[in-house]
């Protein structure tokens, strides 16, 4: 099955969540990529940028849910470490994190293309520096 995955900005939950039955791109600044698991990676990525473990970040849903698929998408935000993280990080910590993704999915069984992987984190960065808003993941 695949599924379309759009990071977005909004300028908090409530205003993320009307985009739950439509497109964000009509309302917010956005970008599209399909068929990963978005609030996985969001978990991922926050460990590998901030350093914090994976296993707190399960915990703690560091990544929170807006909505969910019975809502009619899922829409998660992004952890504001997670956000600052990738605001703050330089081409070569966004190119380094994108192999480690990469490698990880790999050994999970999973192929992701260590430059769509550096694509997607550096339109996230681009996002998070852009703009005071949240950032947050639509997946439908």
């Amino acid at each position: 099955m695949s599924s379309i995955i759009r990071f977005f900005v909004a300028p908090d939950d409530e205003a993320a969540a009307t985009v739950v039955d439509g497109d964000p791109e009509n309302t917010f600044e956005s970008v599209t990529y399909g068929n990963f698991d978005a609030d996985l990676a969001l978990l991922e990525w926050d460990s590998l940028l901030t350093g914090r473990a994976f296993d707190d970040l399960l915990l703690a849903s560091a990544s929170g849910v807006i909505t969910d698929e019975d809502d009619g998408a899922l829409i998660v935000a992004a952890s504001p470490e997670l956000q600052e993280a990738l605001a703050a990080a330089s081409e070569a910590e966004l190119e380094r994190v994108a192999r480690l993704w990469a490698d990880e999915r790999a050994a999970e069984g999973e192929t992701v293309d260590p430059e769509l992987a550096h694509e997607i984190l550096t339109e996230l960065a681009r996002l998070s520096r852009t703009t005071e808003h949240r950032l947050y993941c639509r997946v439908s």
